[in-house]
């Protein structure tokens, strides 16, 4: 449609409404839905009133107009200039028209604005603006001037009166006095807004009679010199010059031409009225260009984001490829229209008659060459202008956000104008092929299938490739979208990347959106990290709406970016006013479901779902009918409507098509459903799509079968809008878009397609374009599983199992798995194992699991291949073959099974199956890291915190549990917590701590709930709250429950520590062994150092130090810390084992190397604490000792807290401080470690370090002993019968003799309490403990400790040898009648230990021994006479 149309008469400007309203130019509405009129004012050429539409709160503003010529031809220009720069936020919009058929006139339908003029605006509510406020006014006029003036409009009337304010906001109205600056005609002024005119217009007749000649033209300046003014009266609140009672007059122009300007407003910023006093300079060269005011502008309202400039002068060159420079020129679309049009009248007439102006260049030789003489030099010059017209609008199109159909759908229009002359445009474009864009326009018309032949791929291909090879970006993006569809070459993702990303680096706006698409939905890329936001929004800022619309999805659903449904509402309406559908639908959703809103507004999300179904849009349709019970109201044509008996024969014609295709004739088949396509049969357009998709009697073309299923979707055929949804969900034959394939799944799911409501289950469970809902989920999967489909029921399994929106029931689950298995589905013969391998809902049978998991592997089902290896490698189910574990990990990992990948570099790491190498195991955690697996990445961390296969890196463990972290991953979201909470790699946060194990405890990790609740108990990184910290823990406890119940190890491990630590229960050594067992058995290290600990010190299980030391043993194989520790002292003093030094010492001093390397963890330092004390593996060294316990400590480790304390309490490389012991012990108590709740008790009974508390010290023993024994142990004390013990565990004997030793330091208790230390009963070995026991009962007189005293003294490891003070002990312990006291005694006198030799003693101590039962002593008083006969 032409811009300047040559209307002779009123008339004709009357038919050119009527035409537009009947081609649908701009909409329009029908008068008598309009209400409560109400004049609000008078605009250039008509009254304006204020309306509500359709009983609505919407409001609009009808400007009505004369039906003069004059008046007609400047509502026509209006319409056609605010039609095309209405996009702009701050330029008021053009509804569209309506007909007042009473009074035979129109009114234009505008946008409302409820603020009224900015002179109004400011003169009610200036004393409320604050300068943000005003830099903010002045910020949006010069963008929408800019914006106006980008397109080479101007508005040549900007003044107070007829800028409107909405909602705070400027709106520029009035374009019934703009032009196109090439055709701007001279002002027509008035002295009402003389203050705001260009002076140099001044000169021109209408101000100045006496300079006839002068002519000055207003142009963009003229527009700069208004905004100044406006700039001012912004900053004043005030109309220029003159109080509002004066009429301006020639005075004030003659004035204003001598150079006479407002003053500034006091407290005004200096770069402000700078910039407005250039603004208004009179020379136009003097005065900056629209863009600079704008950027200006925004230094001062966003001073950090741009480069600091004192005025105009001073802006460097940095402009944003911003909406403003990049959107379309609507005067390409208004010169393409005008040159094809003129074309079409010339080859359409016999003799070449006076046409209006095509262009400039073209125009004098249209004008004056007869047809004849004009052929050649019109055919071999006019294409380049088209072509040249076409590519620009179609790149600005596309920029916009046009999809590749509308663009083709753009192009026909355009080429049907040129009626026969296409042909030889084909042909010029042959000879013209020097340019690329040439090149690939020419490739276009092979891609469209555009006058050429059919099967033209392989040329289009090749004619993109070599316009992107010279680096033209819309060639780049064409030759990528080639290579992601596979059209004309092979299907190659990672080439429709690169080149993608070289158009956007070409800065290719089409180019940005589609390389965010990539790194969306991971097309030829996985290296994302929501990279797709990025590109996104550079796309949008550049106009391109299909940008906006996926980047507000994404706020919608929270995909690449924190949810902001507020955002994504905002994004929606600002695109459903410009009339994109699919925006359109997400709004009426927002209304429907107050998404983005409190609201819930069904009427108005009616109103949006009918505008996209008027739009042709088949969701808003269906939406409409199953919502609101609306058929779509679809204009016939009486002309095609087909009758019921051609319905029936057209359908024959199918069933025909559809014989032949079962016959394998497609041929014939593709015949007959074309012609019953043709005809409107959906079912005929739903084969004919089958067809084209799978290539059956006709080349694969899915953008011919995305066209056929539209247009039986559009009828509601459930296949083809199940079809449709699905090319939509993979991309094929179309951009993908998840979102609209939700809806149109949703569709098909509700007309009972089996496949789309398992799909639509899928959808929900993972919250993928819709928010998460398991319900829904389960509701789905539950009615395509009663449709008959596989898949289905297996998900439905999946729920019953979990307990995913619905209530867990594994016996439906495993009989679901059971069906599917009998039926050779390979996901549920492998679920159906796992049931069998854990004994749920059926007795366990490992032998039936592993042939399940070999029936399912062989079929290539990844987890089943994986656990088959697991049973191979722990000879579950069959013997034991590390060949054909290494074999199955080999092959799950493969096939890209990350668990198979980590198990393989377990068994690397092991030497399990294959020769032991930490490199290949590193290998295989990086392998999967690189993938972007946060999984992997997180394992990946853990080497090189152990230094597995690489050197130990703490920074570089701590970015790759920061990447995984801020990917979601809650195990790396923990571990990160406890780097920032010790320190680790990063320095001590206790707030980000506690935000990393919130995120992680948000995903309900149980080991992160754990600790969230230990942080609330504790006050680490957040205020004290017992409340959530019980809340928290009793949560775990149950969840815990679960997942232990179902076999998991490591939940089995963390049940057992609740039950031994007492948090969210009560202390239970019983079940806490019981759970530890469990875990044990399925393999878990730490596990099986717990099972070691109770054989060990006897607790709840008779004390077996064989069967400790086994346990010990198979931990420490799988390289747990504290069992290489334990099990390098047992080699060394034969406990549970024969005695083996040398074994001893290799597997400490192994163990010291490994740890002095890798120094980063507390367990680590604490293991190093012991290493240096015991000098297992390296030399004795105390200080050094008590440096890594001190350490230790300060990361939270309980058992050097413990050893700290202890070195404290007994002067151990430190001096003696009972103080600092006693708040050592606490610390370790609080963190629940059991020697430490020991000791604790034991110095607030005593008043050691503290004060006496006897009730705390009570308290603390009963919580160290468990729940189990307290009553018990009650009612022994209360009974006062010692025997009574044998009845008790060990661990209940030690709190026993902890409650009896506070009875007056009780002297027995004391030596029983030595007794359990030095054994281990109940408690690990302590030498320095039992020592200290011993010798306060053996102070008291207690024989027996003084005789143990003796003993340590004269045999002790960590007591110093003395045997002066052994001799002493034993000597008071023999006088007191101890037999083993008169024995050493003896052996003392006889062989001059601690004492001079002295046979007779010896004789007289070894005949007390004897006498007192010791056959020993009998031995040994027979050598000593054989020695001395």
């Amino acid at each position: 449609m032409s811009n300047e149309t040559d209307f002779k008469k009123s008339s004709d400007c009357i038919d050119w409404l009527e035409k537009s309203i009947a081609n649908e130019y701009f909409n329009y509405y029908e008068y008598s839905e309009f209400n409560n009129l109400s004049p609000i004012g008078s605009g250039s050429y008509g009254i304006v009133v204020r309306a509500n539409w359709k009983n609505t709160e919407n409001l609009f503003a009808l400007k009505s107009f004369s039906l003069d010529k004059t008046t007609l031809k400047e509502v026509i220009n209006e319409i056609k200039l605010q039609k095309k720069v209405d996009f702009h936020e701050n330029i008021l919009r053009l509804c569209g028209i309506t007909r007042i058929e009473a009074e035979k006139k129109y009114s234009l339908v505008l946008e409302y604005a409820d603020g009224g003029t900015l002179k109004t605006y400011l003169n009610n509510h200036f004393n409320e603006l604050n300068w943000d406020d005003k830099f903010q006014l002045a910020f949006q006029l010069t963008s929408a001037v800019e914006y106006i003036h980008n397109y080479d409009i101007i508005h040549r009337d900007l003044h107070a009166s007829n800028i409107l304010i909405h909602q705070k906001s400027i709106k520029i109205a009035d374009f019934g006095l703009s032009k196109k600056i090439a055709e701007s005609s001279n002002m027509s002024g008035m002295f009402g807004v003389v203050p705001y005119v260009d002076p140099k217009s001044f000169n021109n007749k209408k101000y100045n009679n006496c300079n006839k000649d002068e002519n000055y033209k207003l142009n963009k300046k003229s527009d700069v010199y208004s905004v100044g003014v406006l700039m001012w009266q912004i900053s004043s609140g005030r109309r220029p010059f003159y109080a509002e009672d004066v009429e301006y007059d020639i005075s004030l122009v003659l004035a204003i031409q001598g150079g006479a300007r407002e003053k500034i407003i006091e407290g005004t910023p200096i770069k402000y009225s700078n910039l407005y006093r250039e603004c208004w300079k009179h020379e136009p060269d003097e005065r900056p260009n629209i863009k600079d005011v704008v950027l200006i502008l925004k230094l001062l309202i966003f001073p950090d984001q741009y480069h600091v400039v004192n005025n105009y002068n001073d802006i460097i060159e940095e402009r944003e490829n911003s909406l403003l420079q990049k959107s379309l020129d609507i005067n390409d679309d208004l010169i393409l229209d005008n040159i094809l049009d003129n074309i079409s009248n010339y080859e359409n007439s016999s003799i070449l008659q006076d046409q209006s102006s095509i262009h400039s260049s073209i125009a004098d030789p249209i004008q004056t060459k007869s047809r004849n003489s004009f052929d050649s030099t019109f055919k071999n010059n006019i294409n380049h202008i088209i072509v040249d017209e076409l590519i620009s609008v179609i790149i600005k199109k596309h920029d916009m956000g046009y999809t590749f159909d509308q663009i083709q759908e753009l192009i026909n229009q355009k080429i049907q104008q040129l009626n026969q002359i296409t042909n030889n445009l084909v042909n010029w474009l042959t000879e013209n092929q020097d340019k690329p864009k040439y090149i690939w326009f020419f490739g276009l018309f092979y891609y469209y299938d555009i006058e050429m032949e059919e099967n033209n791929s392989i040329k289009a291909f090749e004619l993109f490739l070599k316009a992107a090879d010279d680096n033209y970006s819309i060639a780049q993006v064409y030759l990528a979208k080639c290579y992601n569809d596979g059209y004309g070459t092979e299907q190659n993702k990672d080439s429709a990347f690169k080149w993608y990303q070289k158009a956007a680096e070409n800065e290719s706006i089409i180019g940005q959106f589609y390389l965010g698409y990539c790194y969306e939905f991971n097309i030829g890329t996985e290296n994302n990290e929501n990279k797709f936001i990025e590109w996104y929004q550079k796309a949008a800022n550049n106009g391109n709406t299909t940008a906006k619309l996926y980047l507000a999805n994404c706020y919608r659903l929270g995909k690449g970016i924190e949810k902001d449904e507020s955002k994504a509402l905002k994004y929606y309406t600002t695109l459903s006013e410009k009339e994109i559908t699919d925006a359109q639908i997400q709004l009426g959703n927002c209304f429907y479901y107050g998404v983005g809103s409190s609201i819930i507004d069904k009427s108005q999300a009616c109103y949006w779902y009918e505008k996209a179904a008027s739009n042709g849009n088949i969701i808003a349709k269906h939406i409409l009918e199953q919502n609101y019970n609306k058929k779509s109201n679809i204009k016939k044509n009486k002309y095609i409507e087909i009758k019921i008996h051609k319905t029936i024969y057209f359908e024959g014609l199918r069933q025909i098509g559809m014989n032949n295709y079962n016959g394998e004739n497609y041929k014939q088949a593709i015949s007959y459903f074309q012609r019953a396509a043709e005809n409107g049969n959906k079912l005929a357009q739903y084969n004919l799509g089958n067809c084209y998709r799978n290539g059956k009697g006709v080349k694969t073309n899915v953008r011919k079968a995305f066209k056929l299923y539209q247009k039986s979707a559009e009828q509601g055929y459930k296949d083809a809008l199940f079809q449709l949804g699905d090319f939509y969900d993979k991309g094929i034959g179309i951009d993908i878009n998840k979102v609209t394939a939700f809806e149109l799944y949703k569709i098909a799911a509700k007309k009972d397609h089996n496949v789309a409501q398992y799909n639509l289950g899928i959808l929900y469970e993972n919250g993928e374009v819709t928010e998460k809902n398991l319900e829904k989920a389960f509701y789905w999967y539950k009615k395509a599983t009663e449709s008959g489909y596989e898949a289905a029921q297996y998900y439905l399994g999946q729920c019953y199992k979990d307990g995913k929106g619905v209530e867990q029931n594994k016996r439906k689950a495993f009989k679901l798995f059971q069906k599917l298995a009998e039926q050779g589905y390979e996901d549920a013969q492998y679920e159906l194992g796992k049931f069998y391998y854990s004994g749920i809902e059926i007795e366990v049978n490992k032998t039936r699991a592993f042939e399940l998991y070999k029936i399912a592997a062989e079929k290539g089902q990844t987890n089943a291949q994986n656990e088959l290896g697991t049973s191979y490698e722990h000879g579950d189910g069959t013997e034991q073959d590390l060949e054909k574990a290494i074999y199955w990990y080999n092959k799950a990992a493969e096939n890209g099974n990350k668990f198979a990948q980590f198990n393989l570099g377990q068994c690397y790491r092991l030497g399990k199956g294959v020769e032991k190498d930490n490199s290949k195991a590193f290998e295989c955690y990086k392998k999967l890291a690189d993938q972007e697996n946060t999984d992997a990445q997180l394992l990946l961390a853990h080497c090189y915190i152990q230094g597995i296969g690489t050197v130990t890196n703490i920074t570089k463990a701590y970015e790759l549990l920061k990447i995984a972290a801020e990917n979601g991953n809650k195990v790396a979201q923990y571990k990160l917590s406890q780097c920032y909470k010790f320190g680790n790699g990063i320095e001590k946060d206790y707030v980000k701590a506690f935000e990393y194990c919130k995120k992680s405890a948000d995903q309900e990790y149980l080991k992160a709930l754990y600790l969230l609740g230990y942080y609330y108990d504790k006050g680490i990184g957040v205020e004290i709250d017992k409340i959530k910290a019980s809340e928290l823990y009793k949560k775990v406890f149950e969840l815990c429950k679960i997942e232990a119940e179902n076999g998991d190890s490591k939940a089995q491990l963390l049940f057992g520590s609740l039950y031994c630590t007492g948090y969210s229960t009560e202390t239970d050594y019983k079940r806490a062994m019981h759970w530890f067992n469990k875990a044990a058995e399925n393999g878990n290290e730490m596990a099986q150092f717990y099972m070691h600990s109770f054989y060990m010190h006897g607790i709840y299980v008779e004390k077996n130090e064989t069967k400790a030391f086994e346990y010990c043993k198979e931990s420490a194989e799988k390289e747990y810390l504290d069992a290489q520790l334990s099990l390098g002292y047992y080699y060394y003093n034969g406990i549970g084992t024969e005695v083996d030094k040398a074994k001893a010492i290799v597997i400490c001093k192994k163990l010291f190397e490994s740890c002095i390397k890798k120094t980063s963890e507390s367990n680590i330092k604490c293991c190093l604490g012991h290493l240096y004390r015991d000098g297992y593996g390296t030399k004795k060294d105390l200080d050094k000792s008590i440096h890594w316990y001190q350490k230790a400590a300060e990361s939270e480790n309980e058992i050097a807290q413990y050893e700290l304390g202890k070195c404290y309490e007994l002067g151990i490389g430190v001096n003696k401080d009972e103080f600092k012991a006693f708040e050592l012990y606490k610390k370790s108590a609080e963190n629940r470690f059991l020697e430490a709740k020991f000791l604790l008790g034991y110095y607030y009974v005593n008043g050691i370090g503290t004060e006496i508390n006897k009730e705390k010290g009570f308290e603390l023993y009963n919580e160290a002993a468990g729940y189990e024994n307290r009553r018990t142990i009650q009612y022994y004390l209360n009974n006062g019968n010692d025997e009574l013990t044998n009845n008790l565990d060990e661990i209940g004997k030690i709190n026993y003799w902890y409650h009896k030793a506070a009875e007056h330091d009780n002297k027995y208790a004391l030596y029983k309490l030595g007794e359990c230390y030095e054994l281990g009963k109940g408690i690990d070995f302590e030498e320095m403990r039992a020592f200290e026991f011993y010798k306060k009962s053996a102070d008291q007189g207690f024989i027996d400790a003084q005789y143990k005293i003796g003993y340590l003294y004269d045999y002790g490891n960590e007591v110093e040898n003395n045997e002066e003070k052994a001799f002493k002990y034993y000597r008071m312990a023999a006088k007191g009648g101890n037999v083993n006291a008169q024995l050493s005694l003896a052996s003392f006198y006889e062989k001059g230990k601690g004492i001079e030799t002295n046979i007779e003693n010896a004789i007289y101590w070894y005949k007390k021994a004897i006498e007192n039962g010791c056959q020993e002593a009998e031995k040994s008083l027979n050598s000593l006479y054989n020695i001395h006969k």
